[in-house]
């Protein structure tokens, strides 16, 4: 029996006030962000800033609750 790999959530070193678009698509070549290859489908990304520059865990599997961060749903 194959098991599926467990997801990883991605580390990101983000800035301060910046604004970051996460993919919601699941189309994106660049995930977790947008690439924007969502153009034929009705998802949109989720538009995000953080508050202080620092690394970040964004969600790669789409179950987080906490969009665009990584909650351990997976």
């Amino acid at each position: 029996m194959t098991q599926k790999p467990i997801p990883t959530p991605k580390a990101c070193h983000l800035t301060k006030d910046k604004t970051y678009a996460y993919c919601t698509c699941n189309k994106s070549e660049d995930r977790p962000f947008c690439d924007g290859n969502h153009k034929d489908t009705v998802r949109k990304p989720l538009l995000f800033k953080i508050p202080e520059t620092e690394m970040i865990f964004l969600c790669t599997c789409g179950s987080t609750q906490n969009a665009p961060y990584c909650d351990g749903s997976h």
